[in-house]
């Protein structure tokens, strides 16, 4: 098997990370990761906010119903979209976007030995408020959701998620 697929197959998420930083040049390969998504048209609406100050780290996590381990990440990226810019024929597809590169940055960190987890914001009104005052965003800029990230406290196994009973092949 080769290396993308072992990753893709070995990731997991993490709620328990150790205090150890992750360099800059580490979350610069994390976002570009993000940013070789495919997206509608190539239309690219996704704005990240990357955080490492342990104060905001704390209001992220206070600010999410499930973001209670942003607190204890080493870094944090809460991935926007602008809904406008990614309006193609009437239906905005920034979700779809912004949701490809979420999965990116996750499978990239599995690959460098980050943990990583996938902490919704949308579709709750009340943590996109939040977020959305937290960070001052812009009106057209939609907060989809927070990546925790850090060095695992511990290694987990990966689930076995692959069930046959949810393919259907030809018809349902």
């Amino acid at each position: 098997m080769n290396e993308t697929l072992q990753n893709i197959l070995a990731r997991k998420s993490y709620s328990n990370f150790a205090s150890t930083p992750i360099s800059e040049d580490d979350i610069d390969l994390l976002l570009q990761a993000a940013m070789a998504a495919p997206t509608g048209m190539d239309m690219r609406p996704w704005k990240f906010i990357v955080v490492t100050d342990k104060t905001t780290l704390q209001s992220i996590s206070e600010a999410l119903t499930y973001g209670k381990m942003v607190k204890t990440a080493a870094a944090a990226i809460v991935v926007c979209g602008n809904a406008k810019k990614s309006l193609i024929t009437g239906a905005s597809y920034w979700v779809y976007d912004c949701s490809a590169a979420t999965e990116n940055i996750l499978i990239a960190a599995q690959s460098m030995g980050i943990g990583g987890r996938w902490v919704s914001v949308a579709p709750s009104e009340k943590q996109i408020t939040n977020i959305k005052a937290l960070f001052k965003l812009p009106e057209d800029i939609e907060p989809l959701c927070t990546i925790a990230l850090g060095y695992p406290e511990k290694l987990l196994p990966p689930k076995k998620k692959f069930d046959r009973k949810n393919i259907h092949w030809e018809k349902w």
